[in-house]
This record gives structure tokens, sequence and C-alpha cells, in this order.
């Protein structure tokens, strides 16, 4: 269990979900998103990052996790699904950042504040 904790912070974030039918992630269960999923239903689920396929890391292991096997290599696997993680929480909330002209309406608010 000694990577659970830093698992369990990014587990359940909008980061590490996929924007994929409810019946399609189910059914994968605990296969790695890329051996599931086609490029394009990978892409659309935002889990590609500047051509990087962010879809192997989402797949952790209950091995992986705990760190009992091979501790360099959990702890490898573990910062890689933390990392992935990160990239697509941060790719996810920049697109709505930049597509909702967030930055102009904080300009706006404040100007309006201002005056």
């Amino acid at each position: 269990m000694k990577y659970r904790p830093v698992c369990s912070e990014w587990l359940n974030t909008i980061g590490n979900l996929h924007i994929l039918r409810f019946e399609d992630n189910r059914r994968r269960q605990d296969k790695s998103a890329a051996s599931s999923f086609s490029k394009e239903e990978r892409e659309a689920a935002w889990l590609y990052s500047d051509g990087e396929d962010l879809s192997p890391e989402f797949s952790l292991e209950a091995v992986d996790v705990k760190g009992e096997e091979n501790p360099a290599e959990s702890r490898r696997k573990v910062l890689n699904f933390v990392c992935a993680a990160r990239t697509r929480l941060l790719n996810l909330y920049g697109e709505w950042h930049e597509k909702l002209g967030i930055e102009v309406l904080l300009k706006e608010q404040d100007q309006n504040t201002s005056t």
C-alpha cells in the first residue's frame, strides 16, 4: 500500500476520468485504455498530449500501488500515472480556459470593478 496515498490524490480527478460512455469504460474493466480503445476514441477522451499517448499510464495494477514486487518499477509506474493525470488535467482546463475566453472575461470583470 506504499503508493496508495499519492494515487488516491489523483484517482478521481477529471485528469484521470475518461470522457467515454459508461458502458464502454465499464466493459474494459482493468485493461489499459491503450488496449481497449481506438486511437480516435483515445484522442476524443483527451488521452493524447502533444502526440504522446497518455492512456497506457491509466492502468495501475494493485501490485504497482502496493510496491511489493519491484519497488523501483512500481515507483516509476505510479509517477507516470500521476504525471499523465496532471498533464491531462492541465490540457482539459487549458482548452476550457481558451475556448470560453476566460481571460477576456476576467479582464472585463477587472475593468468593471475598477471604475
